[in-house]
This record gives C-alpha cells, sequence and structure tokens, in this order.
C-alpha cells in the first residue's frame, strides 16, 4: 500500500500520532504504541522516563514502602530494556563517520542520525535481542544485495529490507512483551497489598505477589498473541513511518536550501558574511602576533 494509506504528518517528529487506525489497531495487538515510534531522539526520551519509573519503584520496593509507589507498566518496563534503534540504518544514510553529526557525510539528503525514524529495539546492538536481530540482519542484507557499502543501496532494496528487520524486531518485542506484561502484574497485586494490607499473598505478606508463581487472585497479565497477518501489516506500517520520515528530512533539507540560497543572494547577507570573513582574518593576524 501507498505510505498515505498507513502514515501521515506527526507533530514535532514525536510520537507516532501519524498512524493509521488499521495500523495502531496492528501494532497494539504486538503490544507496540504508537506512541513509542518517532525520531531517534524522540523515542531515546521515552526509554530515558521508562528507566526512570522502574528506577523509582524498585527503590520504594528495597525500602519497603511500596504503599504509595506507583508499578510501573508493563510498557515501561520492556521500555527500560531498550534502547533507541533506527528503523533506517544509519550507514545508509551517512558515508563512515565517526561523527553522526557531521552531516557532509550525508548519502541522503537531509538525513539527520537523530531526527530519523526509530523503535524500540530491545538489548544492545550486540545483543540476541531485538537491536542484536536487527544489526545482524542489516550486515546480511546489505551483504546479499551485493552493497556491503553504503552508496549504491538503492531506495527500493533499502526500504524493503527495512520493513523486513521491522518484523523481525515486532516478533521479539511481542515474546518479550509477553514477559512485562507478567511482571508487571505481579508488581500491581504487590503494590495493592502494601497499601491494604491484604492481597493474593494473604494479610500481612507484605507483597506476596511479586516474585514466583503467581497466587490465586492475582492479577491475569495481558497477553499478545498476533497472527502472522497482524506481523506483517505492523512490518508494512513501521516501513511506511520510516519512508514518511525519510521523505520529510529531504522536504525539509530543499527548503532549508532554497531559503540560504535566497539569504545568500541578499545585499545584508553579503555584508554580514563580508564582516565575518573581515574578524576571521584579524583573529588570524592576532594570533600570529
Amino acid at each position: 500500500m501507498p505510505v498515505s494509506q498507513h502514515f501521515g504528518p506527526i507533530v514535532e517528529a514525536g510520537g507516532g500520532a501519524g498512524f493509521s487506525a488499521d495500523c495502531a489497531a496492528a501494532l497494539a495487538k504486538c503490544g507496540l504504541s504508537p506512541d513509542s515510534f518517532g525520531s531517534y531522539s524522540h523515542v531515546a526520551s521515552q526509554i530515558d522516563a521508562a528507566k526512570q519509573a522502574c528506577a523509582d519503584w524498585d527503590i520504594a520496593r528495597k525500602s519497603g514502602n511500596l504503599a504509595g509507589a506507583t508499578p510501573p507498566t508493563a510498557e515501561q518496563r520492556f521500555l527500560s530494556q531498550c534502547e533507541s534503534g533506527h528503523i533506517m540504518q544509519n550507514a545508509t544514510g551517512q558515508r563512515a563517520s565517526a561523527d553522526r553529526n557531521n552531516y557532509c557525510h550525508n548519502v541522503i539528503d537531509g538525513y539527520d542520525a537523530h531526527a530519523a525514524p526509530a523503535m524500540p529495539m530491545h538489548d544492545g546492538a550486540e545483543g540476541r535481542s531485538g537491536h542484536g536481530i536487527a544489526t545482524r540482519m542489516e550486515t546480511s542484507q546489505a551483504t546479499a544485495r551485493g552493497t556491503p557499502g553504503t552508496v549504491c543501496y538503492n531506495e527500493a532494496d533499502r526500504r524493503a529490507d527495512q520493513q523486513a528487520r521491522a518484523r523481525a524486531v515486532v516478533e521479539d518485542h511481542t515474546r518479550r512483551m509477553n514477559n512485562a506484561e507478567r511482571w508487571a502484574a505481579k508488581q500491581r497485586d504487590a503494590q495493592a497489598q502494601a497499601a491494604g494490607g491484604t492481597g493474593p499473598g494473604g494479610p500481612g505478606t507484605g507483597g506476596g505477589g511479586a516474585g514466583g508463581a503467581a497466587p490465586a487472585g492475582a492479577t491475569q497479565p495481558k497477553k499478545y498473541s498476533p497472527t502472522s497477518a497482524d506481523l506483517d501489516l505492523a512490518a508494512e506500517c513501521i516501513a511506511a513511518m520510516a519512508a514518511w520520515t525519510e521523505e520529510n528530512m529531504k522536504a525539509t533539507c530543499a527548503a532549508s536550501a532554497a531559503a540560504n540560497a535566497q539569504r545568500a543572494a541578499s545585499p545584508e547577507h553579503a555584508a554580514e558574511a563580508s564582516r565575518l570573513r573581515q574578524e576571521a582574518t584579524d583573529a588570524r593576524r592576532d594570533h600570529r602576533a
């Protein structure tokens, strides 16, 4: 389907409000929230907030003061174990460079590593789960295309590979969200028991539902069981979001180039450029002196 059927404008490259209703439903079946998608920086901020929520809960749990604490959600638990992962392989947007902020290395106009489309990926790039799965696929896909470098990686192939990686990461995400749901249910039971003095673990046990097998009456965790079609659609929607964001980066670059060209042609800019050049000349002279 065309990108426009899955994804539209988003606000400030933040959360995934641009996903269509069908996409949001498919993502939800896989345990994914549209708000977890966006720019690399947006996803990183979501992860940081989740880590803080989990850290606050751990402090309350260790101190035995759960009654006034807020247990993290399953999504927060999962996000706290993630990194912000580029949906577009960064190396397809820029030539090899130690500095991702050096836009002179771009091979895609307007590419910005911090504004590029991203999603939460479990563990690190060297791990065996989400982020590690994506990283290994990036290498094998480029090699299979005969483009171990990035400059000749054509757009159609690159976007097809992005969608395949997204599907693999979503499968991993769903399994780990089911684990997070079980964990979150136990934390809710522990908090309820601490607040009320009784709960699934019995009176006075101080939160018996926090670990081990769930006792009778414990909160039943949500379980995600997406079909193959759900996974396919979720991956297609994520790929559409990445394509839309890429096109938006290109358009922003083109617009700024036109504006800069217009500024450069103005007398005011010419005078300012002359002043700055003179300041640089004076600074070099003073340094030599």
